[in-house]
């Protein structure tokens, strides 16, 4: 089987699936005439043994699936005519040992989706002289997908104009072609070629990899000029701080600024039955956050270590924690966040109060064990301290709300804390005091 399926003439219209496998030469050879893809359809071809698609003078419009893995040379070369990516359309190649797609002449019009895996060359080369290669506000185009390890390269030997398309540079790291995906713009010697940006939109994904600040990564590059600046540049990472530098005619670099902060989008709590509270938190990023620390007061300036939590170190994507506090001391709660990177710089939060009724009979103690004061939070209240053996030590009389009792002058040991409401309603707490 030289070639598995060629239009020389006519058209050819597909709206189910062809599938072709090892031809020895194309495996679909658009001669002449038209070849039409449609939505829903899928032309699949399997280890090329030579170029998987050619379209040397015909037209091939696609508005389905073409999905080309393996083939022995380029996934798929435009010689001449034309090829219509459009709106819906997908080309994917995958482990190409040459080029994704080769553009020697003629024309490609991409209104859908290009995605190449693993192109040992680059993931587009588009050679200029006679070739014409749009891209509209509906293309998304990347030199490469992070559905895989792979980076990839544009390499364009001629004019281009990215038109309005969204164009995604993959970074995962700082060596260029290798670690992140560019777009070399080569001008052959005879002629100055440009490439036009002033319409394009800029994605930065940055994937799971984190920069540091004056690191700078060159997306456009060669010996070609810049035309214009991209119409926007946004990031995968919020958190991740840069400017873009165009100061160079045939360059276009990111260079980091700095690593804002965790960025905490919500701090909440609640009330739960029988004296807890459940606190929330999410970030929307994370830049070397090692851990969290709740904190806790009764009165809203004196805090105390509640819990630690752990942080998810980098991510830009979404990440909620809970805490459960089942021990509240007082009516007027207030919690706040210590958050900590890796390095030992710290934040904190703003400051949330929750407040609980207080009923006879639910007296509040703190701390345990104690050393010189102790805070009784609670109703109008008798309170008596008795030791191991029954006697009466100390006695003293609570107002309602919080009261700050000295118990510098006990002796260390364990105590029976007598706590008699105005109702006469009692409970005995145990407390601890230490050295």
């Amino acid at each position: 089987q030289t070639k598995g399926l060629e239009v020389n003439d006519g058209t050819l219209n597909n709206t189910g699936m062809i599938i072709v496998s090892v031809p020895e030469d194309e495996g679909l050879h658009v001669l002449g005439g038209m070849a039409n893809n449609q939505s829903g359809g899928l032309i699949k071809i399997d280890d090329g043994l030579n170029k998987a698609v050619e379209v040397e003078g015909g037209t091939l419009n696609n508005g389905g699936n073409i999905e080309i893995s393996a083939p022995a040379e380029e996934g798929m070369d435009v010689l001449s005519g034309t090829f219509n990516n459009l709106n819906g359309g997908l080309l994917q190649v995958v482990d190409s040992p040459d080029d994704g797609l080769e553009i020697n002449s003629g024309i490609v019009n991409n209104d859908g989706d290009f995605r190449f895996y693993n192109s040992a060359s680059e993931g587009v080369e588009n050679f200029g002289g006679n070739t014409t290669f749009i891209n509209t506000a509906n293309a998304t185009f990347s030199p490469a997908t992070s559905l895989t390890e792979s980076i990839g390269e544009l390499e364009l030997k001629g004019d281009m104009d990215l038109g309005a398309s969204t164009t995604t540079f993959e970074i995962r790291g700082t060596a260029a072609a290798t670690e992140y995906d560019l777009l070399d713009h080569f001008s052959p010697s005879s002629k100055m070629s440009s490439l036009v940006i002033s319409n394009a939109n800029a994605v930065l994904d940055w994937g799971a990899f984190v920069p540091s600040p004056g690191d700078e990564f060159k997306i456009v590059d060669g010996s070609g000029t810049v035309s214009g600046e991209f119409a926007s540049v946004t990031s995968s990472n919020p958190a991740i701080d840069y400017t873009v530098d165009y100061s160079e005619p045939t360059e276009v670099v990111i260079r980091i600024a700095e690593l804002l902060p965790v960025e905490l989008t919500v701090f909440r709590g609640e009330l739960l039955p029988k004296g807890a509270s459940l606190l929330e938190w999410e970030t929307a990023t994370e830049i070397d956050n090692d851990y969290f620390d709740l904190e806790y007061s009764t009165n809203g300036q004196d805090f105390a270590f509640l819990s630690r939590i752990e942080g998810n170190g980098n991510t830009s994507t979404t990440s909620r924690y809970n805490f459960e506090h089942s021990n509240l001391l007082g009516e007027m709660n207030y919690y706040r966040l210590k958050q900590v990177d890796f390095d030992g710089t710290s934040t904190y939060s703003s400051v949330i109060v929750l407040r609980q009724e207080l009923v006879a009979g639910q007296g509040l103690v703190y701390p345990n064990p104690a050393r010189d004061e102790v805070v009784y939070v609670g109703a109008e209240a008798t309170l008596t301290f008795f030791n191991a053996y029954g006697q009466l030590i100390k006695q003293v009389t609570a107002a309602s709300g919080s009261q700050t009792i000295n118990v510098s002058d006990l002796p260390a040991g364990t105590y029976l804390l007598e706590i008699v409401n105005a109702d006469d309603t009692r409970e005995v707490k145990r407390l601890v005091k230490s050295e």
